[in-house]
């Protein structure tokens, strides 16, 4: 019985030759060399079907795994835009919130804390993936403005 290593065939510069030479030096000297090369061949052939076989399946699988893959780019791609629309409605509540006067009696610490967690909203807000630049400056300067009023 011939062992095959299938391995090999797969290496940077594979030498055929060299490969059916090293097996054939491998053999066991009374072994007739007919019968040599049949299993070698016979065992080469099952290798290739067994390879085969497995990409066979391999490609049907991926094959049924692409709708499902499309269905959830689609699914990924409206759960973004659906995203996007409520960080635009959260932060266009922000600056409406923002842009409300604080009572005069509110201490200048109460202030800093008011301002530093909403400083604090928008930095989160900005770091969303594909959050609007422009709405971010214009929100910084609603704050920048506020700042300055109070």
């Amino acid at each position: 019985m011939v062992v095959v290593d299938v391995g090999e065939f797969g290496e940077e510069g594979f030498d055929p030759k060299r490969w059916i030479n090293a097996a054939l030096e491998s053999r066991h000297p009374q072994d007739p060399l007919d019968r040599y090369l049949s299993d070698l061949e016979e065992n080469l052939r099952t290798s290739a079907d067994k390879i085969a076989d497995a990409l066979d399946r391999e490609s049907a699988d991926a094959l049924r795994r692409v709708p499902l893959a499309c269905r959830d780019v689609l699914r990924l791609r409206d759960d973004a835009l659906s995203l996007r629309s409520l960080v635009s409605s959260i932060l266009l509540a922000l600056s409406k919130v923002i842009s409300l006067p604080l009572p005069s009696t509110l201490s200048s610490s109460l202030h800093h804390a008011y301002f530093s967690h909403n400083s604090l909203c928008i930095y989160y807000f900005m770091k969303l993936d594909n959050f609007s630049l422009d709405l971010a400056t214009s929100i910084q300067q609603i704050l920048i403005e506020y700042n300055d009023v109070v």
